[in-house]
C-alpha cells in the first residue's frame, strides 16, 4: 500500500530530529582530555604584544636607560625577564583546573578594604560576587584606610580606580615614604 505524499510528510514530522538539550558545562562535565590544552591563537596573541611591547619600551626608554644607567638596555632586560616569569606562569595556570582555585582566595584572603565616592557600590557587587560581608570594610577617607592597611597581618593588594590611583600614591607616600612617581 502507497502513502501519499502528505502522510510522508507527516510521518517525517512525527520523527524526532531534535538533540536532547545541552547540560550546563560544569567542571565535573569537562572531559579530562579537553584540561590542559592550550589555546594556540590566545598563546600567539600574548608572545606577539610581549614582543611589540618590549620593542616599545625599548625604544622609548634607551635614551634615559643609557644617560642615568649607563646601559641602553637595562630597562629592556628587566622587563624581558618579568615577561618570561609571566609567560611561565601563563602556560602553568592554563594547565591547571582553575576551579581549584576559589578555595585558596577564601584562605588567603583577609579583608577586603573598600574607599572612595563609590565605596558602597563596589561593597554591594563584592558581595554578589561571593566575598563574605564579614570581611569587607568601607572607609570614606583615606587616613583610616591607610591606617588599616599597615595594621594587617595579611598583604594588602591595592586596585585603585585611574582616577584616584595618583592621590592614594601621594597619600601613601607621604604617610609611609617613598619616591615620587614620576621619579
Amino acid at each position: 500500500m502507497q502513502q501519499s505524499a502528505i502522510h510522508k510528510r507527516l510521518a517525517f514530522r512525527r520523527r524526532s530530529t531534535r538533540r536532547p538539550p545541552r547540560q550546563a558545562s560544569r567542571p565535573e562535565s569537562i572531559p579530562r582530555a579537553l584540561v590542559g590544552r592550550m589555546d594556540l591563537p590566545f598563546l600567539l596573541l600574548t608572545i606577539l604584544l610581549t614582543v611589540l611591547g618590549l620593542v616599545m619600551l625599548f625604544s622609548a626608554s634607551f635614551p634615559s636607560a643609557s644617560y642615568k644607567q649607563g646601559d641602553p638596555a637595562y630597562f629592556l632586560k628587566r622587563q624581558a625577564i618579568f615577561a618570561l616569569l609571566g609567560m611561565a606562569a601563563m602556560v602553568v595556570m592554563s594547565r591547571m583546573d582553575y576551579h581549584r582555585l576559589r578555595g585558596m582566595a577564601k584562605i588567603l584572603m583577609g579583608h577586603v578594604y573598600v574607599s572612595g565616592v563609590r565605596a558602597d557600590d563596589m561593597r554591594l557587587r563584592l558581595k554578589y560576587a561571593g566575598v563574605d560581608e564579614a570581611r569587607i570594610e568601607v572607609f570614606y577617607d583615606y587616613d583610616p584606610l591607610i591606617d588599616a592597611m599597615c595594621a594587617s597581618e595579611y598583604p594588602v593588594f591595592i586596585m585603585p580606580t585611574y582616577t584616584a590611583m595618583l592621590d592614594l600614591r601621594g597619600r601613601l607616600q607621604k604617610q609611609l615614604g617613598g619616591k615620587e612617581f614620576w621619579e
